[in-house]
């Protein structure tokens, strides 16, 4: 029968192997399970796109849109909060086109699929449903398709920010594409 030379460096490599797995275990659970700042109120912008219909009469006041992709998180539900601001704006802040009405909102549940672009995910809107008005407690998205009062600067266009007030939440993001007309 031959010796181990190293009984107790074996028993305590076993024991460290085991600690080193329980705290990965540890890691990748806490990291599925929400954190509490996680649950705490507050919204951003997912993705903003902006961009025209095609050709108009120029007298037409709507000629020119976005999109927006929400995510809201809400400890308790909210009843009927409201888009009251969606502006395009330059770096000083200033709005180069503001929002003239709201045209839609949707509940954006739609899985992205494998093949998918980032724009082409954001800008569609099949599968997903319109939105009730009311959001639940959680975390939602929502579509927001708004038209605006006028038309920007061609070459400002993607050097714009999307601002929006949505409830009490007011977010920002630059302008992610422009749909082609």
């Amino acid at each position: 029968m031959k010796r181990r030379r190293f009984p107790k460096l074996d028993h305590s490599w076993a024991t460290l192997t085991c600690l080193v797995m329980a705290a990965a275990v540890t890691t990748a659970v806490s990291s599925q399970t929400p954190s509490r700042a996680s649950q705490v109120a507050g919204a951003s912008i997912l993705y903003c796109q902006v961009g025209g219909v095609g050709l108009q009469p120029p007298d037409d006041p709507e000629r020119f849109f976005a999109s927006a992709v929400i995510e809201i998180r809400t400890p308790n539900a909210v009843d009927n909060p409201r888009v009251t601001m969606f502006d395009l704006i330059d770096g000083r802040g200033v709005a180069r086109a503001r929002l003239r009405r709201v045209v839609d909102v949707f509940e954006f549940t739609r899985p992205r699929l494998a093949a998918e672009g980032i724009a082409a995910y954001y800008r569609n809107s099949t599968g997903n449903r319109p939105w009730n008005g009311n959001l639940p407690a959680g975390v939602s998205r929502l579509q927001i398709r708004v038209a605006f009062d006028r038309v920007p600067q061609r070459h400002d266009i993607l050097d714009l920010r999307c601002r929006l007030t949505f409830g009490p939440h007011t977010v920002a993001r630059d302008v992610d594409s422009e749909w082609p007309t």
